[in-house]
């Protein structure tokens, strides 16, 4: 086992009244990959900002090994100073200058050339040398804007590896990827760690972390629950998987573990037992019984994006979308929310319904909580009380807003959603991301709306967040709402829903019977042509 390029010592951080870390320590190896994982809030950006320079720590030491191999001390006062030490952060909100070549984003603030003159070919020759390092196909004078974020992500890593990165912090690299750039970014991951860079990697994804890591450091609430690695190569599993919080010396060499189980991390991150991850899907009664029209019908609907879509959903039913990205899921809630034009037939319990705006969909009982929780949900600079109240303004005042009545809806859903802030009046920038989507939910339902397009809503939340959302669906649901479920992760179309439709390429390729329906079969439907 190699010795640790960086080593994080006793790492206390406190943001106002909040506690982020607590005597949190971590080694960083040379040819490893590091996962650093745990609940929204529980310190893993807090702890990777520290160790880019981005923040600053109130207590503990930085050690990085210098050029005679000696770990020893190091303090950061920006992002500057940590890259010169061998320390790069790629965040999971890209930060590329889009208007600009690729080549000029690669040496954005170290541009090359002599006498205030930029040798332009000098820095083209580079850009090609690093990104054909990395898998090449991505032009040095493309506009970075025009690229995929796969591809901006790669141009990053690109910039890293550049200044001589020798840790790598990549924060959610997957969480906007389809399947495919996933695979590409891990097939980049192995190829670095050959190479001996030391990669953090922090994600919500725990089958990526099980599949990916050497090493696991786990928090919660601020504070080490456990340190995992490293571990045992595939098939030799003669000591039983690690449990509770023990841990791994920092540093010098120690015996190899088999790798925890995704429920075993799942346990230690939020400190209790996974047996029932998903609520018990409810049985909805025989379609006969009570003869009741469905709350939403879709008969030949067609927009831009899908072509020719009939389906329908019923009181307390909850409906799973699933599809391929580009399949038209999104595109397709949206006009049913009146935020895209569509044309054929749409019934809501019974009764004719033309989506002409979005507000016309709130008042007919419909709402629709969008992927972007940031860019399209949420006011995040606006208090969390403005947003919980922000959709049903009418309810509290048509001239002047009743701000007693809105103070009391605002602390009643803090309490129903569990959203964990000290006070409704923070900033919703605030939160976590977990408690933001919470936040989210809890807006479109003070609308009390009998119908809900859910639109990929644990989309960067922790473990812990996801089941608690999964039960808010499964209770709107049992209390009689229906609900339309857009996720890509099958895990949750398969473990929430009662039927689920497969899109692909903008029809409907099939519906399953959710409790039977298996991952393959909504694969084979989503992506194979004729099935």
């Amino acid at each position: 086992m190699s010795e640790p390029i960086l080593s994080a010592r006793h790492f206390c951080k406190r943001f106002g009244s909040v506690q982020a870390l607590a005597d949190v320590s971590a080694d960083f190896h040379a040819g490893e990959i590091h996962g650093l994982i745990g609940e929204n809030g529980a310190g893993k950006s807090t702890l990777m900002k520290l160790l880019a320079g981005v923040e600053r720590p109130d207590s503990g030491d930085i050690l990085v090994r210098d050029a005679e191999g000696r770990l020893a001390p190091a303090r950061f006062r920006n992002p500057l100073d940590a890259a010169r030490r061998g320390i790069a952060m790629i965040h999971q909100e890209l930060s590329g200058a889009p208007d600009l070549s690729v080549a000029a984003n690669l040496f954005l603030g170290r541009e090359l050339g002599r006498f205030g003159i930029l040798d332009l070919a000098a820095m083209r020759r580079e850009t090609v040398r690093w990104l054909d390092a990395l898998g090449g196909g991505i032009s040095p004078d493309a506009r970075l804007g025009d690229l995929s974020v796969a591809q901006q992500q790669r141009v990053e890593i690109a910039k890293a590896l550049s200044q001589d990165a020798r840790l790598l912090i990549l924060d959610e690299p997957t969480a906007v990827l389809p399947a495919d750039d996933c695979e590409r970014l891990f097939a980049l991951l192995a190829d670095l760690r050959g190479r001996g860079v030391a990669i953090a990697f922090i994600s919500h994804h725990l089958e990526e972390v099980v599949r990916l890591c050497d090493r696991i450091t786990v928090l919660r609430d601020g504070r080490l629950s456990a340190r995992l690695g490293p571990f045992a190569a595939a098939g030799n599993e003669s000591v039983p998987p690690p449990r509770g919080a023990e841990s791994v010396p920092l540093s010098g060499n120690v015996e190899s573990v088999p790798r925890p189980s995704e429920r075993d991390l799942a346990a230690l991150m939020v400190g209790r037992p996974m047996d029932s991850y998903f609520p018990p899907l409810r049985p909805l009664p025989p379609e006969s019984v009570p003869p009741a029209p469905p709350a939403l019908a879709v008969e030949h609907w067609t927009t831009p994006d899908v072509a020719d879509i009939t389906l329908s959903i019923r009181p307390g039913e909850i409906l799973g979308l699933a599809g391929l990205v580009g399949s038209g899921r999104t595109e397709f809630a949206e006009s049913l929310f009146g935020l895209r034009p569509g044309k054929g037939s749409l019934s809501l319990f019974g009764r004719p319904y033309v989506p002409s705006s979005p507000l016309h969909a709130l008042r007919s009982g419909l709402t629709y909580l969008p992927e972007d929780r940031k860019g399209a949900g949420l006011a995040v600079d606006l208090p969390i009380r403005e947003n919980l109240s922000l959709a049903a303004l009418r309810d509290f005042g048509r001239v002047r807003i009743d701000l007693m009545r809105e103070r009391r809806a605002a602390a009643e859903s803090v309490a129903d959603f569990g959203i964990r802030t000290p006070d409704p009046e923070n900033p919703v920038s605030s939160l976590s991301g977990g408690n933001q989507q919470k936040v989210l939910l809890a807006k479109w339902l003070m609308t009390r709306p009998r119908v809900l397009l859910v639109d990929e809503p644990t989309r960067g939340v922790d473990i812990g967040a996801k089941q608690e959302i999964y039960a808010i669906l499964h209770n709107l649901a049992a209390a009689g709402s229906a609900i339309l479920l857009i996720s890509s992760e099958l895990n949750e179309i398969l473990g929430l829903c009662h039927r689920i439709a497969v899109l692909r390429a903008g029809r409907i390729a099939g519906i399953l019977d959710g409790p039977t329906a298996t991952d393959r079969a909504v694969m084979e439907l989503a992506a194979v042509a004729g099935q």
